[in-house]
């Protein structure tokens, strides 16, 4: 389907099944390194992965975008901050990110029209098939309101003839006056011949420019990384976003008893929702197939805290002497002692958002650090960092809280 964009100051990625916008503060480094891993890995969370990364931001503070990617006939989008996604499918649907403190999401089947947009886009479109442009629109296929047009001229019926005016007899030609007789002009004096320089040096046309075009990077296979690095990233994508999850028979998940408003969920056939982006059942493994609808938010996995599981319904304060008030918002966080010498009163926290769980450093005396299967341990900053399943925080001397059965 043909692609088009129009000149603004954000970034457009376009790849052969998908598209995305993304604000003016991303650079044209950080937005190549999302196109290259989205146009391997065609899933809305190695999209979101790959941002993250590459702006070197949070889960809740990436910058704003919209993007649709293109699987199997059904179009998944996603829009955070003052951007709009616009899609004619069965019939007129509009998403905006604009009051939402992640982003939002959903799932249309047969999309005959997507414009991703920021305010005031210019209307000039030009066609583009893949690459990195500057842009403030992003769009396929075509409205409805212009084929709808179009049809209608063609059905519309041919025009009144216009009656054409009787001719009117030409006036009698009147003869012009003899001219007066003029004295004959004198001549020219003669000008003396020239002879002509002889040429010199070749007289043969000098070669065409054939400088490539300061675009040509972005089309050519100069641009692409080996297959080698393509597959690293993409394994590193898919591993941060899902991990590994492995559950207990005798484990249900509890549906419907997050709390905290609502989420997109798919079910899988045990009847266990899950985000939409998944194939797999995160607790069970079964396929995940139908359409998305919106539900309660389950639970999203356990604290494992020397033992003792904490499930994940809601924010958790953790410290020497946590109070609620370490954590702002609504929801009265669970409060959960961690009864040692070296821990602060109120160390850290647990929150969630959407289908993610975040972890912020509540500014403690001796830190947190992030232990990940295959990586190297990370001091976690005093910001929400998100987290996935498997993954242990180390509070020092022998004090760890595992992460378990996050989608």
């Amino acid at each position: 389907m043909v692609r088009f964009w129009s000149p603004g100051a954000g970034r457009g990625l376009v790849w052969e099944s998908g598209m995305a916008l993304l604000e003016p503060a991303v650079t044209d480094e950080q937005a190549e390194r999302v196109w290259r891993v989205a146009r391997e890995e065609n899933r809305l969370g190695s999209f979101l992965q790959a941002l993250m990364e590459a702006t070197g931001s949070g889960l809740l503070e990436l910058p704003a975008f919209a993007v649709v990617i293109d699987a199997d006939d059904v179009q998944h989008f996603a829009v955070r901050g003052p951007l709009t996604i616009r899609i004619e499918a069965d019939g007129p649907v509009s998403v905006s990110g604009e009051a939402v403190t992640t982003w939002e999401e959903k799932q249309v089947r047969g999309a005959t029209f997507v414009e991703l947009s920021a305010p005031g886009a210019a209307p000039r479109t030009l066609p583009i098939v893949a690459g990195v442009v500057d842009a403030a629109r992003l769009a396929w296929g075509e409205p409805a309101d212009v084929a709808e047009a179009a049809g209608e001229a063609e059905l519309a019926a041919p025009p009144e003839p216009v009656a054409q005016p009787e001719p009117v007899a030409p006036p009698e030609p009147v003869a012009p006056p003899e001219p007066e007789p003029q004295a004959p002009p004198e001549p020219e004096p003669a000008r003396p011949a020239r002879a002509l320089p002889e040429p010199t040096g070749s007289t043969t046309l000098p070669p065409e420019n054939t400088a490539a075009s300061s675009y040509d990077h972005l089309w050519n296979d100069e641009s692409v990384i080996d297959d080698g690095e393509v597959a690293v990233a993409a394994d590193h994508a898919r591993e941060l976003k899902y991990g590994e999850t492995v559950a207990e028979e005798d484990e249900e998940v509890a549906v419907g008893s997050g709390g905290g408003g609502l989420v997109l969920a798919s079910f899988c056939s045990r009847g266990h929702p899950n985000p939409p982006q998944r194939a797999t059942c995160y607790a069970c493994d079964a396929p995940v197939a139908g359409p998305p609808r919106q539900v309660p938010r389950p639970q999203l996995g356990w604290l494992d805290i020397g033992g003792e599981k904490v499930p994940l319904t809601g924010p958790v304060v953790a410290g020497r002497n946590p109070n609620s008030r370490a954590l702002p918002g609504d929801a009265a966080p669970r409060l959960v002692a961690l009864p040692h010498h070296h821990i602060s009163s109120n160390h850290l926290a647990f929150v969630l958002e959407g289908w993610s769980v975040l972890v912020r450093d509540l500014g403690s005396r001796n830190g947190s650090f992030l232990r990940r299967h295959g990586e190297p341990p990370v001091r976690l900053p005093e910001r929400d960092f998100p987290l996935i399943a498997g993954d242990i925080i180390d509070l020092g001397h022998s004090v760890f809280i595992n992460l378990e059965r996050i989608p």
